[in-house]
């Protein structure tokens, strides 16, 4: 049970950097990289079914990485613990009917 409380902070979603272009090439010799912009750092997760994408800056993007690295965590050791618990009935009904 102290894993959970050394991830204090938590985020659903998912923290990513990207670019974005124009939609198509202007000119036959440009190239890709000439017409995206960024880098841009966002975080996107579902509200009510529907996804949100939100700008970051550099340090709330890093915070969001490790926010959404606990939540995983945490998620981890709760499927664990399930696990676990399971067996552990499973167990203690086998121990009951011998």
């Amino acid at each position: 049970m102290r894993l959970i409380f050394q991830f204090i902070i938590f985020l659903a979603g998912t923290g990513s950097t990207r670019r974005f272009g124009e939609g198509r090439l202007r000119f036959s010799r440009a190239k890709k990289e000439d017409v995206l912009h960024g880098p841009y750092n966002v975080w996107t997760r579902k509200v009510k079914g529907k996804t949100v994408t939100r700008n970051l800056t550099d340090e709330q993007a890093q915070l969001c990485r490790e926010c959404v690295q606990n939540l995983r965590k945490v998620e981890e050791i709760i499927e664990q613990m399930k696990a676990l618990t399971a067996e552990y009935i499973e167990d203690s009904k086998k121990t009951r009917h011998d």
